[in-house]
């Protein structure tokens, strides 16, 4: 339902723009929302570790999903909106200071922080290793197979 609502009103928009947009000519908006689990929450359940068990503090949870009990929000959501291939796609200037940053991605006590990064193809992703052993970290990209 929500892509449905956001193609209408993406559709709507491409109604009434031109087909040649200025920066100057954009207006921005916001888009906010929270993804709500339908039912009682469940707390994460402890993961097996049976591999240098020894050199993490225990319990490590399972991170794969986070609802707040209060509310019953969940957590690490990435919700994206396709462009249309027809029009340029126009950055808003805000992130113009951001496009060459560096983000940091960090591995410790067993878990990976934060849990799911997004981040351009401009930036640079910095890993650090805080713990004793070596870590896998899977990355899956929209357009390329991670394998």
């Amino acid at each position: 339902m929500i892509k449905t609502l956001l193609g209408m009103v993406f559709l709507g928009f491409l109604h009434v723009a031109p087909c040649t947009v200025v920066a100057e000519e954009i207006e921005w908006g916001n888009l906010s929302g929270r993804f709500v689990f339908d039912g009682v929450p469940v707390p994460p359940n402890p993961l097996h570790v049976d591999k240098d068990a020894s050199l993490f503090p225990l319990p490590i949870m399972d991170e794969s999903l986070l609802i707040n009990p209060e509310n019953r929000g969940l957590a690490n959501v990435v919700l994206y909106l396709v462009p249309n291939q027809e029009m340029p796609l126009v950055i808003h200037p805000a992130f113009d200071t951001e496009s060459k940053s560096k983000v940091n991605f960090t591995m410790q006590g067993g878990r990976f922080e934060p849990h799911i990064l997004l981040l351009r193809t401009t930036q640079t992703m910095v890993q650090r290793n805080l713990d004793s052993v070596i870590h896998n970290a899977r990355i899956d990209f929209l357009n390329n197979s991670p394998k």
